[in-house]
């Protein structure tokens, strides 16, 4: 069964409040919440409204800062984003990056609100994190406890417009992702920054769903069971979409945490 990638944007207040034009260039959006435990993106309804009114995938994220309670950043994130963080369709999004600033980020921080989150909706949430804190981080940053979530890689082959095409893939494969040790599948890339953030998702609308859906209450957060390496990124779709094809609808949830482990 063939699967196609998903182009996907993101924006906030550094956006404009009308992304009518970057909607319509993707597949998905993933607009920007909140950020640390005071900060909401005064544009948030109105993107958020754009792209359910447009009928494109949703996706919802927080800016994590350093030395504020990681909890407190959870709920903080997932009282702003109600009612539209437990859509089962709407991944769940953490952005780990150090800015300008901001209090350098421990690195415990993504595993502390991604337990959190997954108390309180039942999901698990992506992570995305620059290729430069993953391999070879000057804060020695260690990411085998967030290993069994959705990762999602920041690496821009050039600081400007940049069309998204199988060499560039070759590229990222060849000379970036195979140094990503902790986890065995990236889900998506963002591949450049301007005009927009714009990346690739590794499969297709439906692949995007089960990611983002939530997983069995009773299932560990931590599952320690190891996932077959495919040969290529785009593979990983197509194994997932063919395991799914064999499952009834009873078995949606399961098959979530099937998918999400296949980011391993």
């Amino acid at each position: 069964m063939e699967v196609n990638n998903m182009f996907v944007a993101d924006v906030s207040d550094n956006n404009p409040a009308d992304i009518s034009g970057i909607i319509s260039e993707n597949d998905a959006v993933i607009v920007k919440v909140t950020e640390g435990n005071s900060y909401v993106n005064k544009h948030v309804t109105t993107q958020v409204n754009q792209v359910k009114e447009s009928g494109k995938k949703l996706g919802l994220y927080h800016f994590i800062v350093g030395g504020i309670d990681a909890k407190e950043q959870a709920q903080f994130f997932l009282d702003n984003a109600a009612p539209e963080c437990y859509d089962p369709d709407v991944p769940l999004l953490l952005d780990f990056e150090n800015m300008a600033g901001y209090p350098v980020l421990s690195g415990y921080e993504p595993r502390e609100i991604a337990d959190y989150i997954y108390e309180k909706t039942g999901k698990k949430v992506w992570l995305y994190i620059g290729y430069s804190d993953v391999v070879n981080s000057v804060h020695g940053y260690s990411w085998e406890d967030m290993a069994d979530n959705p990762v999602w890689i920041a690496d821009y082959p050039y600081m400007a417009p940049t069309e998204y095409t199988q060499e560039l893939q070759d590229w990222a494969d060849n000379t970036h992702f195979v140094n990503i040790k902790e986890w065995k599948i990236i889900t998506m890339w963002q591949y450049v920054c301007v005009p927009y953030d714009r990346s690739i998702f590794y499969g297709d609308a439906r692949t995007w769903d089960l990611l983002a859906a939530p997983v069995n209450n009773q299932t560990d957060p931590h599952p320690e069971s190891e996932s077959p390496q495919p040969d290529s990124q785009s593979d990983t779709a197509q194994q997932a979409i063919g395991v799914i094809d064999e499952q009834t609808k009873s078995e949606i949830h399961d098959l979530a945490q099937a998918i999400a482990d296949k980011t391993k």
